[in-house]
């Protein structure tokens, strides 16, 4: 009885630290609708849209600042603002990027754009400390103009999904092993009365 209840507790510490363990591989990050070669825009020429990014932090409770750079395509992508404040835990801090298509671009034509955030730390020297940057890239289409809604309805992602799913997971966890445990102790009782009452 002992030993299994060792057990049952050596399960749930290990399934609780892989649960966190994924659930923190993205605690200072950034989320887009689009992403590579296969999530692409698809815009006509002189088309515009406006690409809504997501900056996550559910690491640094005091709050980080992110500097945001265009590092390929900024002939058709652009920044609004360079410098933003997220807060911990935060969920809706969203960056706006607009992308623009010249009107004489070929159908067919595909641009890379590269984007990076880096998180700025305090003043040493006179100089601005930057952290490791986060990179990412989506790919923009030159489509027809009759097929450029397939490039619209891209929505704010709502980065909390993902860490309360895990929570949810955790939880569901939680009430198995707490029910396993209940129900060997109860079995435990159970044997030990008609031990006692056989006379054994």
């Amino acid at each position: 009885m002992v030993k299994l209840f060792l057990i049952i507790i050596l399960v749930f510490s290990i399934s609780v630290g892989f649960i966190f363990n994924v659930g923190c591989v993205d605690a200072i990050g950034v989320t887009s609708p689009y992403s590579g070669s296969e999530l692409v825009l698809k815009l006509p020429p002189g088309g515009e849209r406006e690409v809504f990014l997501g900056l996550v932090n559910f690491d640094i409770e005091e709050g980080i600042s992110m500097q945001g750079d265009i590092l390929n395509g900024s002939e058709i992508a652009f920044l609004d603002e360079s410098i933003f404040q997220v807060p911990y835990e935060s969920k809706d801090v969203f960056v706006k990027m607009d992308v623009k298509i010249p009107k004489n671009a070929d159908l067919g034509e595909r641009y890379n754009i590269i984007y990076e955030f880096k998180q700025v730390g305090a003043v040493e020297g006179g100089m601005v400390a930057f952290s490791q940057g986060i990179v990412r890239n989506f790919e923009v289409v030159v489509i027809e103009e009759e097929s450029g809604i397939l490039g619209l309805g891209e929505e704010k992602i709502d980065i909390g999904k993902g860490i309360s799913l895990i929570w949810i997971i955790l939880g569901i966890v939680l009430i198995v092993i707490i029910i396993i445990v209940i129900w060997f102790v109860v079995k435990s009782r159970e044997e030990e009365n008609l031990l006692i009452d056989s006379g054994l």
